[in-house]
């Protein structure tokens, strides 16, 4: 199913857009919304990740460095999900930091998700004033409604961590269902 993106700069425009393209043609639809599905005016997201389920294409998990405001550069790892194959949206809020990090923001979202629609969520929480760094994965098995703390593939550290990345093996071979995982480290 063909989707059209738009990798929207922070504080430019405060939007989110994933559509479907066979479902709404060239209008885009918002993800980052409150409850009742409307914009959340002055907040600002962007580097935007997205994972389809093998398992029921409809069901569409995307997630995002997540700003309250456009004046702000504190991010937190923004998610949202669809059962409907991105034509309304719910958008939960953000992932809670794992333990150990206190007032720390998350960068770096990367979605994917194995075979049997479990979903995965490799997130890069930090706090510049104490030095924290480190890189989390979270899991998902109720389609990106909610989730919870994997483990950590770089814990705690005074070590800088950056641009974390991870896939699925899904080739069906004698790796498959392992996350391979990679990212940067030293200094920023």
């Amino acid at each position: 199913m063909p989707y059209r993106f738009s990798n929207l700069a922070r504080g430019l425009v405060p939007l989110l857009w994933a559509c479907p393209a066979t479902v709404c043609g060239q209008r885009g639809v918002q993800v980052n919304v409150d409850a009742f599905g409307r914009d959340i005016i002055g907040d600002a997201a962007n580097e935007p990740s997205l994972a389809v389920s093998p398992t029921d294409r409809q069901r569409i998990v995307i997630g995002w460095r997540q700003f309250d405001t456009v004046a702000s550069d504190f991010r937190k790892a923004g998610y949202g999900y669809t059962d409907d194959g991105g034509v309304n949206w719910t958008f939960p809020g953000t992932l809670p930091l794992p333990p150990g990090f206190v007032n720390a923001g998350q960068t770096d979202p990367v979605l994917g998700v194995d075979r049997g629609g479990r979903f995965l969520y490799w997130s890069e929480p930090f706090n510049t004033t104490t030095s924290q760094h480190g890189m989390y994965l979270y899991q998902s098995f109720n389609g990106g409604a909610s989730w919870g703390i994997v483990g950590a593939a770089v814990p705690l550290t005074s070590e800088f961590v950056d641009k974390g990345w991870f896939t699925v093996d899904d080739t069906g071979g004698a790796g498959d269902g392992i996350l391979h995982g990679c990212w940067t480290s030293g200094s920023p």
